[in-house]
């Protein structure tokens, strides 16, 4: 196979070898970001991410108050997977996982291209430290993830 058109949803830069399911030649193809997430009043957003699969980000949270919670929309199978941690991504994929600290899960969103939204009993204060904010998805997920604070 040379060429993947399955919609608007599944876009290649250019036409590929894209191999076979199972193939260690193939390539993941790259999906386009889900809809827009809206904000709701009450709900303070600190930041934005948007992508594919899986990503650990730093998210400053310094003056926030309130409790952590997320707005998200993805499409794809399975659900997407929210995780918090206390230490910065760059130190914490680095480690064998038997030596990543503990994590607090925050919860899983289902992928059926809504909008949803997570909030946490996990209470910010002003002058909470960076952390860390790890989504999970699987290699067809995309997602587009608000990330803040609820009164």
């Amino acid at each position: 196979m040379d060429q993947l058109n399955a919609g608007h949803r599944i876009t290649l830069a250019r036409p590929v070898a894209v191999g076979v399911p199972g193939s260690e030649a193939s390539q993941v193809p790259e999906l386009a970001a889900p809809g827009p997430v809206p904000g709701r009043q009450g709900f303070h957003p600190v930041i934005a991410l948007t992508g594919q699969a899986a990503l650990a980000t730093d998210t400053n949270l310094l003056w926030q108050h309130g409790r952590l919670a997320v707005r998200a929309r993805c499409y794809g199978s399975g659900r997407l997977r929210l995780t918090w941690d206390l230490r910065s991504p760059h130190h914490v994929l680095a480690l064998p996982a038997a030596a990543r600290p503990k994590r607090t899960v925050l919860g899983t969103i289902a992928c059926d291209d809504r909008v949803h939204e997570l909030v946490t009993a996990m209470r910010l204060v002003s002058r909470h430290p960076h952390a860390s904010i790890i989504i999970a998805g699987g290699l067809m997920t995309s997602y587009r993830v608000v990330v803040g604070t609820v009164r």
